[in-house]
Order: structure tokens, then sequence, then C-alpha cells
């Protein structure tokens, strides 16, 4: 504060709590939390604001200088929402370590110029330190009315989603997330939240295919001679998988076999939004989407979302 100018206020909400939960349920210690939110330098700074973007509803968003965190800012009713609810998450997160509701971190509000922004620090769920570039990102809601992302937008939503397509999961890993989806659910609808969406990132890779006579491969057809370079071999053998060529030699003169494939490689999901509760707002949207849209579209009713 200098002459008259008007103080500029920081505040920190419930730092103990938020303090042990990256401790002890995160496994981050405070320097560390510390480091990631500070920066180191001029040329950090440059990072962030590089990485600043608005939100829906006027709202703003940045990554920290690792990209390890991301900053964004909550409305009033989200901060006091956030609040209330925070002993159960505490619990929740330390007793479901794989949960897919978002790691928040910290809970904070700046005062300045006259208005009061509160804002959350949580978890990147695309850390460029922990996975690897997504190349498709999807936000779905389990709705489809409305839910088509603009013609250039980089985050697609439920509609985009080709109805053929679903996750390249083995059973169990798929019995997995399913209960642990479940449980999530279960939770924020214990707090009262909905309106969240699962956000899912999408590696894709391309593996090449490794020919040799030295495989034993799951099928009658027999291998053709070794085509497979050092580099593909060694990848291969990394790998464990190994490929029987189904070309000429065995689909006649005019079948070709493919060196290589690709396809999702990574999953990575998270569900976000997690602060909306069933609130008069929510139930004066719901009764405007019957008035209004249920009296054109009466089979949307199952396709739309804020909706009992």
């Amino acid at each position: 504060r200098s002459g008259g100018a008007q103080p500029v206020v920081f505040r920190e909400y419930a730092p103990h709590v938020w303090r042990w939960l990256r401790r002890e349920v995160f496994g981050v210690t405070a320097e560390q939390y510390v480091l990631s939110m500070g920066g180191g330098g001029d040329d950090r700074c440059a990072a962030v604001r590089r990485q600043f973007s608005e939100a829906k509803g006027g709202g703003f968003f940045f990554l920290s200088a690792d990209k390890r965190y991301m900053v964004k800012t909550m409305t009033a009713d989200e901060h006091h929402t956030l609040l209330q609810i925070l002993p159960a998450y505490c619990a929740y997160l330390n007793t479901n370590p794989r949960s897919l509701v978002t790691r928040i971190s910290g809970a904070y509000s700046i005062y300045m110029y006259g208005q009061t922004k509160y804002f959350m620090v949580m978890d990147y769920l695309f850390a460029p330190s922990i996975v690897p570039q997504m190349h498709e990102l999807f936000d779905l809601k389990g709705s489809w009315v409305d839910r088509h992302a603009a013609p250039r937008a980089r985050t697609r939503k439920d509609s985009d989603w080709p109805a053929s397509r679903s996750l390249r999961l083995a059973p169990e890993t798929a019995a997995v997330l399913l209960r642990q989806a479940q449980r999530d659910a279960r939770f924020l609808c214990d707090c009262r939240i909905m309106d969240y969406s699962l956000l899912l990132g999408i590696h894709n890779v391309v593996e090449p295919r490794c020919f040799s006579r030295t495989c034993t491969p799951m099928t009658s057809r027999t291998s053709a001679p070794d085509t497979c370079t050092a580099a593909h071999r060694s990848h291969a053998a990394a790998s464990g998988s190994c490929a029987v060529s189904l070309g000429a030699e065995a689909c006649g003169p005019s079948a070709f076999t493919a060196t290589s494939f690709e396809g999702p490689g990574l999953y990575k999901l998270g569900i976000i939004d997690t602060l909306q509760r069933w609130s008069l707002a929510k139930r004066a949207e719901r009764w405007a989407k019957l008035i209004f849209k249920l009296r054109c579209q009466p089979r949307a009713r199952d396709g739309m979302s804020c909706i009992e």
C-alpha cells in the first residue's frame, strides 16, 4: 500500500487442512508446493503470463511455472461450497487414493480495486512432467443436448464422441475404473454436487510391428520371412509384441501387411467442475429447459443435463 492507494489483501483459507492434504495424501511437501507456485525468476513469471486463459463466466485460469498446478477462479458460492465439503473431501481422498475427483491443493482470495476474487489451486491433469502429450480431449457429461464443441475447439464434447467408440481397456482394468467412478459419483451425490464432467485425454501411439519366424502368434497362419529391423525388433521385445505377416504369402498377391499400427496408448481421466450444487439457479435452469426445450424436442429429456 502506498499513499492513498487501496490495500491489496491476500488470504489463504484452512491452510493447515490443505497442508495436511498435500503432505499426507498427495505426497507434496511445503517446499515443493512453494517452488511450483513461486517459480524461479522473471523468465518463469513470463511463462505463467503466456499461459493465462479466460474461462466461462468471466473467470480465468493459468498454469503454474512448472505446469504441475492450475490456478482457477471460482465464484463466492463455489468458494463457500468448497469450504463446506472440505472435511468430507479430505476424508474421501485419504481412503480413495485412485479417485478421479479433481485434486485441490488450496483455496485463496485476493482483494484489490474494491473487489474480492476467489481462486483455488488444483492438480493440472495433463502435467507434462507426469503424462505425455494428449492428442485428443473430451469433456463428457453423459448428455447430448447442446453438447457439440465449436468447430475449431480442441476439447470436444459428448456429441462429438463416436457412438461405436469405447475405451480399449483390459476387463480387469475396466472393472476397477467403473467401481472407482461409481464411488466418486456417490461421494459427489452425498455432497449434493451436480453438473460435473469427466475430462478424458487420449495419448495416441504408433507401434511398429515386428515380423519374426521365432515368435509364437495366436493364429494358425504361418510366419513370413523376417522383415524386422534391429530397432523394431528391440521395440517389440521391450513391449512383448510380435506379429505375423498376413500379406501376399498368406492372403494373396493383392494383400500387403502394414508395418505399424496407430491407436490409443494411454487414457488420462479426471472429474472436473465439482463445486456446483443443486441450487435455486439450477432448479430454474431445469424448469426453463422443461418448458421451452421439451415442447420442441420431447425426446430430448434423457439427453439434457441439469435435470432430474
